[in-house]
């Protein structure tokens, strides 16, 4: 009886789903003439003060919870007018009071342990002003907002923080090509 009471339980807790702390979120945005994916975990405030506390000051943070949080450029794009290649990056970043420095990061593994954060893997570093929320954004969210046909600005939201980047491409230069062809 004490076996079949074993193995009933493990077989139970096996099956057994929670729901994660920071549930993964993946984003797809037609943008261009491709795509801008966002792969990231999003953490909850939880009651606790998100910027300066939780998430410190002038330290470099995986921007999200758990792993490497991933944007795809699925083409050549400018981020804040420099100019990046299409591929994967690591999206890190350095918030303050008054700036933050983003970093697209070429290493997709190095997770949520920026100890090891080194600067020479880094494929660009720029600096936005954070605009104050009247409203509280529970959930960190990244989302991909004022989308036209060459630009989007990407925008991370969490507590009563957001900051953007704009994205742009070159679009009539490719579409001319494809006509002359």
């Amino acid at each position: 009886a004490i076996a079949i009471a074993a193995l009933t339980t493990t077989s139970l807790s096996a099956q057994l789903k929670v729901p994660a702390p920071s549930p993964l979120q993946t984003l797809k945005q037609a943008f261009a003439l491709s795509d801008i994916t966002v792969e990231y975990s999003r953490p909850g405030a939880k009651g606790r003060v998100i910027f300066g506390d939780v998430v410190p000051f002038g330290k470099v943070w995986r921007t999200g919870a758990n792993s490497t949080t991933k944007i795809t450029f699925g083409e050549d794009v400018k981020v804040e007018g420099n100019d990046v290649k299409a591929g994967t990056y690591g999206l890190y970043s350095v918030p303050n009071k008054d700036s933050w420095e983003l970093m697209l990061y070429k290493d997709l593994t190095l997770g949520g342990d920026v100890a090891e954060y080194k600067k020479e893997n880094e494929v660009l570093r720029f600096t936005v002003k954070p605009t104050a929320l009247t409203e509280k954004v529970e959930t960190f969210e990244i989302n991909v907002a004022d989308i036209t046909s060459t630009s989007a600005n990407v925008e991370l939201s969490w507590e009563k923080t957001r900051v953007a980047f704009k994205v742009t491409a070159d679009i009539d230069t490719k579409i001319m090509k494809t006509i002359e062809s």
